[in-house]
């Protein structure tokens, strides 16, 4: 016979042992204890493998909610340029500016009287008659006195244009029956010409003088007559003018 090589043996006795086919000390396996042999071992089944898993699906997004008609109508909806804001607040200032602007370039209704006022202050007229006519340096206006002196409008605008000195001092002003005795330019103090105002200032100051001062009263119809006179001289030209009443 032909020897077997150790290693090969060693090997084949390997590999029945690990097939329970030999005992651990390398012989037969041993016998059950009923004395038939013992069954030889049966391999373990191998693990099952595990199945893989499904591919996960990847889930579609859902499609936007569509808007509300409110929400859709304020996103339509143009927008006001940002450089307009500061146009729509400033708006606001311009107008009441603008309005107080307005209000304080409306034109005061000019009268015959208001006009005579304005003259009587400003030409110096109270100075030396009174700021209500009472009177002073020069002769009074009021209670009727001026109408003693002057019964009508006409020999009055003479003397206001012509003042003391061009009237002539010690000449009589007025009516020389004058109840009380007649008035005489330089008697009081020298009255200035005022022959630089216009006819209609002239006119306007002899009213007030007459009217407002010296409490002239007038029918309606005379009063209108007055006021014609006055615009035909130029009072309240522009505009501006609106009789003595």
């Amino acid at each position: 016979m032909t020897e077997v090589p150790e290693y090969l043996l060693e090997r084949s006795r390997e590999r029945r042992r690990a097939l329970g086919l030999l005992g651990d000390d390398g012989g037969a396996p041993a016998a059950s204890s009923d004395g038939g042999a013992s069954p030889a071992p049966v391999a373990a089944a191998p693990a099952p493998v595990a199945a893989a898993a499904p591919a996960a699906v990847e889930s579609k997004p859902e499609p936007p909610k569509p808007d509300s008609p409110e929400v859709a109508a304020a996103k339509s909806r143009h927008k006001i340029p940002m450089w307009v804001l500061p146009v729509l607040f400033l708006l606001p200032v311009w107008g009441i500016t603008y309005v107080q602007m307005m209000a304080d370039e409306e034109v005061t209704e000019v009268t015959a009287l208001s006009e005579g006022a304005q003259v009587y202050n400003a030409r110096g007229c109270a100075g030396c008659h009174g700021a209500g006519g009472g009177g002073g340096v020069g002769y009074p206006f009021t209670e009727g006195s001026v109408l003693l002196t002057f019964p009508t409008i006409d020999p009055m605008l003479d003397w206001i244009a012509a003042g003391t000195t061009e009237w002539g001092v010690g000449n009589v002003i007025g009516d020389p029956n004058r109840p009380g005795g007649p008035h005489i330019a330089g008697a009081r103090a020298v009255m200035p010409g005022f022959s630089q105002l216009s006819e209609h200032e002239i006119y306007a100051v002899a009213r007030y003088v007459r009217e407002q001062l010296g409490g002239e009263e007038l029918a309606e119809a005379d009063i209108e007559a007055r006021d014609l006179v006055w615009e035909e001289l130029g009072g309240g030209s522009g505009g501006a003018g609106g009789g003595g009443h």
